[in-house]
């Protein structure tokens, strides 16, 4: 596992499908769009049909992040 709270797991796993979970929610897999260290915020996008999304978070609220095995 990645330590969510190390700035180089995140700038490692920045453009790359990753998964996120959430302490208090569910996890997902998406593409990690971007990390902002000084904010401690990260975002990833993901596509259903026609429409894309994008969630920025605060990394604080994460309790386990890795690549994407597939």
């Amino acid at each position: 596992m990645n330590d969510p709270k190390d700035p180089k797991t995140w700038k490692a796993l920045t453009g790359k499908v990753a998964v996120v979970m959430f302490k208090d929610g569910p996890g997902k897999k998406a593409l990690l769009s971007r990390y902002d260290e000084d904010l401690g915020t990260a975002a990833f996008s993901w596509s259903e049909g026609p429409r894309q999304f994008t969630c920025t978070f605060p990394v604080e609220s994460v309790a386990q992040v890795f690549a994407d095995p597939m």
